[in-house]
């Protein structure tokens, strides 16, 4: 919150009621998270109706994009999704040398971040959860599924951690959850 409220530069007592504001409305969702011990934080993200207010259409170009070539080599976007994986992996192979393993993760998800996704990173005793709020494929994945599985590979190359995928926003949970155990 303190971190939303400086880069807004409202106080956080004036951001709370604009975001009760905008919940209320069903513009928002909150989730409260528990980290450890304490009180747990609320987590926001747009509500699906508040994304017709944002138009993107990146998803729908990039789903005709996929289709013209799949239709002109079915293999093609397994291709294409794997020489994406690739060049990323190799870009940030340097996080491998990481020797702590959380520090390593954080490193990593750093990278999926500047990708363009908004990831909540908790510890939960051996194990990590990742949560993703933001895919830019969720609107595409049921069709291409093989988009999914590039976070995921992403992770177990570049952390050299065990990798399951545990919520999947396509078979209706409000985020994707990765479990992540520690080496």
């Amino acid at each position: 919150m303190d971190e939303l409220s400086q880069l807004l530069a409202l106080a956080p007592s004036t951001l709370r009621q604009h975001l009760t504001i905008l919940a209320k409305e069903g513009l928002v969702l909150e989730e409260s998270v528990r980290e450890g011990v304490g009180r747990p934080h609320k987590v926001y993200r747009l509500a699906p109706e508040a994304e017709r207010l944002f138009p993107k259409r990146y998803a729908e170009l990039l789903q005709r994009i996929l289709r013209i070539l799949t239709a002109e080599d079915y293999k093609a976007v397994d291709r294409l999704s794997k020489k994406i994986l690739e060049e990323v992996i190799a870009e940030n192979r340097h996080l491998t040398a990481i020797l702590d393993p959380k520090k390593r993760l954080e490193a990593v998800v750093q990278v999926l971040i500047d990708l363009g996704s908004v990831w909540e990173l908790n510890e939960e005793g051996q194990v990590s959860l990742l949560k993703i709020y933001d895919c830019p494929f969720s609107k595409i994945v049921t069709e291409f599924p093989q988009l999914c599985q590039m976070a995921r590979t992403l992770l177990v190359q570049l952390t050299g951690a065990e990798v399951q995928l545990i919520d999947w926003m396509v078979e209706g949970s409000p985020h994707c959850t990765f479990q992540i155990s520690h080496l």
